[in-house]
Order: structure tokens, then sequence, then C-alpha cells
């Protein structure tokens, strides 16, 4: 008899409970299926915020705006994922980190069809972006095949890590490891990266700063360095032939050239002049427009014969050097130069014949050969400058201007 008396005490205390609450077991259950909730109730809140900062939810009614006082489960799901499971009429909420998050609210306002609550709504929470990385430092060329070239930035303030990138055939190699990646993303203000085993190319090493995992700060904007691997050969482009006292501009184009100097003719006046460019005023006589530069190392000279209306010029090469352009051009090198006594002409491809031709086109020496290299006597040749025309056993032309000291 008495644990009778105790069983109705304890099935008396379990309704007082479920009328407290005004939810019952059978409620919470039923409020696992909410197939008509949406369209009668919503979340009231802000869609949008700022990184740190604290909100305030509710439930109203959707069509009077009345806020509804009832005991709800709240889902929060931050953006990067970790999911909280809130309680309570209302929902006070820190967010902490920048991206979107997802709030949803579930539960029953009372009994029949509709009368329950499944809303999500979407926050965007804004935060700061990084200031980018200033420069990367490190080699403009790579000289060297399957060689490691180092670059770095200056650390960023707030950053908690940096992402690094090449493209493809470049590596970075992974400083712990040792291994050959595309990307990096860690701890690193400096970077090895592997130069390809061949070829000649361009590519773009790049890097951004990232905050804290999960924090307020938005990954910076990446900058970029070019890396150019191996020697380059540009021309000079523009015009060989002008008007009397006109100004022109002339320029050599492409990345991976250094030390350049241009030169023209006596008595023409340079108005600008860069590593890409001059723009000189002619003085009525026709001339030389000289351009020599560096690639990795070796020292390239180039140079197109401008004739000025009505001044005459040599018989050819009025802009010859300018207009060649094959494989056995971009190859041919000639050194030293200026030179004294000796010159040597060296290719990829089998040097068929050469010849000296002074200014006026005079053909001053002339050698058959066939060989990707030839020494040329040069001894009795006066000071001045000259043009060493050349052929390979293809036929594909050179030309190139020597300075005979």
């Amino acid at each position: 008899m008495k644990k009778a008396v105790q069983f109705q005490h304890a099935v008396k205390a379990a309704l007082f409970m479920v009328g407290l609450f005004g939810f019952s077991f059978g409620a919470l259950a039923q409020a696992t299926s909410f197939d008509d909730c949406s369209s009668f109730y919503r979340i009231k809140g802000p869609t949008s915020a700022s990184c740190q900062s604290s909100q305030f939810y509710k439930v109203e009614n959707t069509a009077t705006g009345q806020e509804i006082n009832k005991f709800f489960l709240w889902t929060v799901k931050d953006p990067s994922g970790v999911t909280t499971l809130p309680t309570g009429s209302s929902l006070y909420l820190n967010f902490n980190k920048a991206g979107a998050w997802e709030i949803k609210a579930t539960g029953n306002i009372g009994a029949g069809i509709g009368q329950c609550v499944d809303h999500t709504i979407t926050v965007y929470v804004s935060g700061t972006s990084l200031p980018q990385p200033a420069a990367i430092n490190g080699n403009l060329n790579q000289c060297s095949y399957n060689a490691n070239y180092s670059y770095s930035v200056t650390p960023v303030a707030g950053a908690a890590s940096y992402t690094w990138s090449v493209p493809a055939p470049w590596y970075i190699v992974h400083p712990a490891n040792g291994l050959l990646t595309p990307s990096l993303t860690g701890n690193y203000t400096s970077v090895t990266v592997r130069s390809p085993s061949s070829g000649t190319r361009t590519g773009n090493i790049t890097v951004r700063a990232n905050g804290s995992a999960g924090g307020c700060a938005s990954p910076s904007s990446s900058i970029y360095r070019t890396m150019v691997l191996g020697k380059r050969y540009p021309n000079i482009f523009g015009p060989s032939q002008i008007g009397r006292f006109a100004a022109t501009s002339w320029t050599v184009g492409g990345t991976g050239i250094t030390n350049v100097s241009w030169t023209v003719p006596n008595g023409w006046t340079i108005e600008s002049v860069s590593s890409t460019h001059v723009f000189a005023r002619n003085n009525g006589n026709s001339g030389w427009v000289d351009l020599s530069y560096q690639t990795c190392g070796e020292t390239v000279y180039r140079g197109i014969y401008v004739t000025v209306s009505g001044s005459g010029g040599p018989f050819m090469l009025r802009g010859q050097e300018e207009a060649l352009d094959n494989d056995f051009e971009r190859d041919l090198t000639l050194y030293p130069n200026p030179a004294q006594d000796q010159v040597t002409l060296k290719s990829n491809s089998p040097i068929a014949s050469v010849q000296i031709v002074d200014p006026t086109g005079r053909e001053i020496k002339t050698w058959t050969v066939e060989d990707t290299e030839v020494s040329l006597d040069i001894a009795d040749l006066k000071p001045g400058t000259y043009f060493v025309r050349s052929q390979d056993i293809n036929g594909s032309p050179s030309v190139r201007s020597l300075i005979v000291e």
C-alpha cells in the first residue's frame, strides 16, 4: 500500500512539471516534425553584424510581429562549423568570428497545425581585412635550372600565417620535409622556390597574409613578384625611317634584362629615357640607335639603323635587327663587345657563314664555317661600328652590331 502511494505522488509530480513548462515529452517529440511552421513564425533579429558585437534574437508571429515568449531550442553554427544548442525564449549571441553564421529556432507554440516554429536565418558577420604584405623580396631573374631561390616578405601585424603559391613547373620546397609543393600555408615569412629544369618562361610567385583561424581578421589581398627563368634576348622596336627633326620613341620589350643603356647618333637629343624606351629628336642626320643590356650576366648589344628622310644611309640593315625573329637570332651571342683583336660568335645551332660589314654596306671579312662556335680575327679592323651578319645551316639569318676599339 505504501508503494502505491509513492507511485501516485511520482505521477502527480511528473504531470506538474509538464504543465509548468508548457511542453510534454510527446510535444517535444512532435516538434521534431515541423511541416507547416516556417510560414507562421520566424526569427526576429539582425542578419548582418560586426565581428565581436553581440545581438539579440527572438521568435515573432510572421503576420502580426508579436514576440513569442515560449521555450525554444536554438541551433547556432559558426563560420568554422562549430555548433552549439542553447535554449530559451530568446538568444543573446556574441559574434566572435567573421563569416556566415547560421541560427535556427525550433519548438511548439501550442496545439494544432502550424503552432510550431522551425525557422533558420543566416547572419553575415564582417571582419577587418589584414593589410597585404608590402612587397616580395627575391630574385627577378633565375639563371639556373633546378636551383633554389629565396623569397620573403616583412611580417604583417596581426597575421597568424601566410599562404604562398607558385605556378607549375615551379615548386616551393617545404621547410619541414623538403617535399616540393605548389603552395604552402604556415607561419612562413620566407620560402625557397625550386626553379624548373629547362626552358625560358615567366611566372608569378604570390603571397597573402591570414588572420587567426576563426578570428575577426579576413585574409589580405595577394601580392606577386615576377620570376623570369633563363636568358632573354629582346630586340629594339621602333621605326627605321623618320622625318627630319622628328621626335621618335624606340622600345625594348620583355622582362629579365638589367643594366639597360641606350645610345643615339651624335647630335640627336634624348628627351626622355628609361630601361624600356628612349625618346629622341634627330638633328637631320641618320644613324644607329643602340641598346645594351645584361641577361643572367651576359652583355647583349642590339641596334637599329634609322634613316632620316633625305639624309641617306647604308645600303642595308635598316631595321633588320628589329625585324629578325627566329631561334638562331635569339640564341646567337657575340662576345666580347666592344672588342679589339678577336670576338667569338656562338649559337645553339651550327653556324654556316659569317660576314663583317661596315656602315656603308661594304663586306670587310667573310668566313665559311660549320660549327656552333667560331672565333673571328678583327685585329686589322679600324676602330668603329661594324655589323656581323651570319646564317645557320638552315638559312636563318642574324645581325649583330660590333664595336671595335
